[in-house]
């Protein structure tokens, strides 16, 4: 059966198109002032005072893994296994060595209790995934790291215009965010980083372009407009300036996206609380969560027939994240045990949501997932 609700689909249309078409017009397509507006925006909008856009999660977590092993030598970033396997790819691309925390049942997060125990001479940095839209609790996770010195990364793919604690998530220290079409806003493929780490900002600034200090576009008074001198080895992680300008187009538009995914989440809460066998979410208030997925659990004996059952019926659902890092070919390790996490993979299903899913889209899936459990 063809697909009747997609896990997720991007809210794009004539606003985004004709943001695209002045870029294009314009004929700036790589370079451009989209991308420092854009950057400037987002960076206002999590509150920080700098925000650097690149051409995807992935470069911008390696760019940063890179920039802290440079910083404070060669170590251990903890992080979970419960998230997908590019946070500890570009923890080691970047040159260093990712140690599994446990994570909550409720929550699916680490904690500052789980990531305790693994903190030790080599420990460099902490790198929390905040899932699904619902944001670490950071305070707790910053005064951990307060104590150890280390520096936090904020993986924030899956949770941008969430809150924890009255702060943003991604402002709490070095926050990383996503714009692929799954996320709350979209620029096709795309990432940025979140600092108030002035060094930081001008250090990834530099390497995102080859390792030259500025745009062509933006080199005022340079009369040889050709000079380009690269300060150190650098990359092409650029974002594209018409990309940043859909970026400014749905960003503007994220909170009433967010308050839409709200309602779906509301929506699937008052339905799937007298299923049984099914475990809702941890939910907060919805001016905390982005409801980036809506993610359930159900017994594990069950959960592959009814991920396939739904499947067949037209509902575009899925499982995050089976397997788990750390059962992966790549980072396959018998002494690493983590009870939770490995229980976790094998009973999530997350369910379809985004801002443009219906009301009857949302009851065939609740409707779907009823006849499933009792099977």
């Amino acid at each position: 059966m063809a697909t009747r609700v997609p896990l997720c689909k991007p809210e794009v249309g004539d606003d985004e198109l004709a943001a695209i078409r002045d870029v294009f017009a314009d004929g700036a397509l790589s370079h451009g002032p989209k991308v420092t507006e854009f950057e400037q925006a987002f960076a206002k909008k999590i509150g920080v005072a700098h925000a650097i856009s690149m051409n995807s999660w992935t470069s911008a977590s390696f760019l940063v893994c890179s920039y802290l092993r440079e910083r404070f030598g060669p170590g251990e970033v903890i992080t979970p296994s419960y998230t997908f396997v590019a946070s500890a790819n570009t923890i080691v691309s970047g040159g260093l060595t990712p140690v599994f925390a446990e994570v909550d049942w409720a929550t699916h997060e680490v904690t500052a209790a789980t990531l305790e125990p693994h903190i030790g001479p080599r420990t460099r940095a902490i790198m929390v995934v905040h899932f699904a839209g619902r944001p670490c609790d950071m305070p707790a996770i910053m005064a951990l790291a307060s104590r150890h010195n280390l520096a936090v990364i904020e993986d924030s793919a899956e949770c941008l215009g969430a809150t924890v604690a009255g702060g943003q998530a991604g402002s709490f220290a070095t926050g990383i965010f996503s714009f692929y079409a799954t996320k709350n806003i979209t620029t096709g493929e795309g990432g940025m980083v979140t600092t108030n780490d002035a060094e930081m900002a001008d250090w990834l600034r530099v390497r995102l372009g080859h390792g030259v200090k500025k745009g062509s576009y933006s080199r005022d008074g340079v009369t040889q407009g050709w000079y380009r001198n690269a300060v150190v080895p650098g990359h092409n992680f650029r974002l594209s300036n018409f990309q940043a300008a859909m970026g400014l187009v749905q960003l503007a538009k994220l909170d009433a996206m967010n308050q839409r995914r709200h309602a779906v989440a509301r929506a699937y809460d008052a339905a799937l609380g007298g299923i049984d066998g099914v475990e809702r979410p941890a939910l907060l208030t919805p001016a905390e969560h982005s409801f980036q997925m809506y993610a359930i659990k159900v017994p594990m004996a069950k959960r592959d027939a009814v991920l396939l059952g739904l499947q067949a019926a037209g509902v575009g659902a899925s499982a995050h994240f089976d397997p788990p890092v750390h059962w992966q070919t790549a980072y396959r390790d018998p002494a690493v045990s983590l009870p939770v996490t490995e229980r976790l993979s094998q009973s999530t299903i997350t369910l379809p949501i985004s801002s443009v899913q219906t009301e009857e889209q949302t009851q065939h899936v609740v409707d779907t997932l009823r006849a499933e459990m009792r099977r």
